[in-house]
């Protein structure tokens, strides 16, 4: 759902309801009915606050810092989780053990670090060589710092952007008010600077 103006302010998917306000987002999962018949519902949760060096996370109670380059793009988003002061990466570990017939049997095991998730982009925004250690990471704000939306598109102020073949998917809202110019108009056919 959008305002008068063109900016998102709710959307629906998956049984889950996303608010936006300026920045801030609440999540409110719709109501079910348990085992005993009973309808049950999580009701509205604030779940991502802004800063400036990233996001604070209310459902984990964590601060996310993310590292940008110079156009906005999120390259790694890390935090501290067990509060020592440092950040880690993911650790292998080798458990092995000698079996009755003498012979050695191992494990191995990833103990995930501290680290969300490294990106990395083509130019036009499709991601590549992409590790993402949180499948439940609510901050999807990626690529010029526009929300990655489920659908693998990226939404832009006025409209929806396909990073697999670099084009948007609607007409420019501003392409018949100038249309000597590009379909960038909407930026003064500068895109990188007006998103």
């Amino acid at each position: 759902m959008y305002c008068a103006d063109g900016l998102e302010v709710k959307k629906f998917f998956n049984g889950l309801e996303t608010d936006y306000m300026d920045g801030f987002q609440y999540k409110f999962t719709y109501a079910w009915e348990d085992e005993t018949g009973t309808m049950t519902s999580d009701g509205m949760k604030s779940r991502i606050i802004p800063t400036s060096e990233g996001y604070f996370d209310e459902l984990s109670n964590r601060y996310f810092y993310n590292y940008t380059d110079h156009l906005g793009n999120v390259r790694l988003s890390y935090s501290d989780a067990d509060g020592n002061g440092q950040v880690t990466g993911d650790i292998v570990v080798n458990n092995c053990s000698v079996l009755p017939d003498g012979s050695t049997a191992c494990n191995n095991y990833i103990v995930t670090g501290q680290a969300e998730g490294v990106t990395n982009y083509y130019p036009f925004g499709l991601m590549h060589n992409t590790q993402s250690y949180n499948f439940d990471n609510a901050y999807n704000y990626k690529y010029q710092g526009q929300e990655l939306q489920e659908t693998g598109w990226y939404s832009f102020k006025w409209r929806n952007y396909m990073p697999d073949i670099g084009r948007f998917t609607t007409i420019d809202p501003l392409a018949e008010k100038y249309n000597t110019w590009s379909p960038y108009s909407f930026a003064g056919n500068r895109i990188s600077v007006y998103r």
